[in-house]
């Protein structure tokens, strides 16, 4: 196999590599994670110009982790571009295998071939038929969905991106004893985990293409179940970061496809209820709120200690949102104080609490009790664990101070909790002052 290196990336390699991997700026942009407003300009205006250190480091991954056959045309790509002025010195031997003092990053050099040469030898021993290989994917899915309500959005990226990245291997075989359904399954049930992860990190635009992606393979797997919960989950995006419409769209389509009382028609109707109530809509929102207790009582549903499992304590977090958004604070104070009876203390969920009392301090807000709704926020904000204040909690935290009427924002409760919140929030990136905070 042809290995090459690239000593410094311009945006003429980048293009290259896209070619090679036979993949479209938008597709570059969702395998990389680089915005493909920059990628369009790395193949125009600045082809020849040298990249930021971070993506001379992605590019030097995704080059790492390309298939084999995709190596190839790389190099020979690179050879036809000898001796135009927009490409960069170039390394067509094959490199030694880095050591762990690399000066271009370090052990994650080595770990990145350790990982790519893993992927290969797994291919190479999956020649007669791919199930296997499947099969693996299969259990360790099952074990994501086991700890992720448990887990931080940081900690499951990690072991996430190495089964997509298997997933990616198996589709660029493209052998005729891949069995697609299982692909489309396994893909979709990753991506969607994969989106959960980015849109509580604040990773907004990487979100929504990955949402985009578990769509399209659920589409594929013509499983119309998994259609449905895939655009379930895909409601929260644009509830937390979005148009509330699209969260609404999202839900009833959702429910569309999956018509029959189970916990992923109860996690639509209660989506689309907690949409409607933020849009005002107090009718609709509590006829979609009880069609969804009905559903969840109509059954037997398994308890929601896993990923996409949804029982009466779940809908409980969005019975929470609905009636506060609607403005009936005790209907929503009766609901918190049960949800987190049954959350607490030995359940082990995190962030599903913490919306709650979220949802708990915007009701005193409302209620006019502003040191409770301003303490409320305080000691959710700083007890809970630093990997899980993401994004996401800061969205419902911030939607506190709206909450707050005008006469006492000037309060000093108010104050310290803008304080504290501009202290305490990790991200302060210019595309999520697009994203909506309620």
């Amino acid at each position: 196999m042809t290995n090459v290196s690239i000593e410094e990336w311009t945006g003429a390699e980048a293009k290259l590599l896209r070619q090679a991997l036979r993949l479209s700026v938008r597709g570059f942009a969702e395998h990389t994670g680089i915005a493909a407003r920059t990628l369009t300009r790395w193949d125009s205006s600045d082809i020849s110009a040298r990249l930021r250190p971070d993506s001379q480091a992605v590019l030097d991954a995704t080059l790492a982790q390309a298939p084999a056959d995709a190596r190839s045309r790389f190099a020979a790509l690179l050879r036809e571009a000898v001796g135009s002025p927009t490409a960069s010195t170039t390394v067509l031997a094959t490199p030694p295998l880095p050591s762990t003092s690399s000066v271009v990053g370090g052990p994650g050099d080595l770990l990145a071939e350790l990982d790519f040469t893993r992927r290969r030898i797994a291919t190479g021993l999956t020649q007669g038929g791919n199930e296997p290989r499947l099969d693996v994917i299969a259990e360790r899915i099952s074990d994501h969905l086991a700890v992720y309500t448990r887990s931080s959005p940081t900690e499951m990226l990690r072991p996430l991106l190495y089964d997509i990245q298997e997933v990616d291997d198996l589709i660029s075989t493209q052998r005729a004893s891949l069995d697609l359904a299982r692909l489309s399954e396994s893909t979709a049930i990753l991506a969607v985990l994969i989106a959960d992860s980015l849109m509580k990190l604040g990773e907004i635009s990487r979100a929504s293409y990955w949402y985009n992606t578990a769509r399209t393979a659920a589409d594929d797997s013509r499983d119309n179940q998994l259609r449905a919960l895939v655009r379930a989950q895909e409601a929260m995006l644009p509830y937390y970061f979005g148009r509330i419409e699209r969260a609404v769209d999202l839900a009833r389509s959702a429910r569309q496809l999956s018509p029959a009382p189970n916990d992923t028609a109860a996690l639509a109707t209660a989506a689309e209820a907690r949409g409607l109530a933020m849009l005002g809509d107090q009718y609709g929102a509590r006829t979609a709120m009880a069609a969804a207790w009905d559903m969840v009582e109509s059954f037997d549903p398994p308890p929601a200690d896993r990923a996409f499992q949804f029982d009466a304590k779940r809908l409980m977090l969005y019975a929470s949102s609905t009636y506060t958004h609607l403005g009936d604070t005790s209907h929503a104070r009766d609901v918190q104080r049960q949800a987190l009876d049954k959350y607490e203390p030995i359940d082990g969920s995190v962030i599903d609490p913490a919306l709650i009392r979220l949802d708990a301090a915007v009701c005193a807000g409302i209620d006019g009790d502003i040191d409770e709704a301003c303490g409320l926020v305080s000691d959710t904000v700083t007890t809970l664990p630093e990997a899980h204040r993401t994004e996401i909690v800061f969205a419902k935290a911030k939607a506190v101070l709206p909450a707050i009427a005008p006469r006492h924002r000037g309060h000093r409760s108010v104050q310290e909790l803008q304080d504290l919140l501009t202290e305490h929030n990790p991200q302060h990136r210019p595309e999520h002052s697009h994203g909506r905070t309620t």
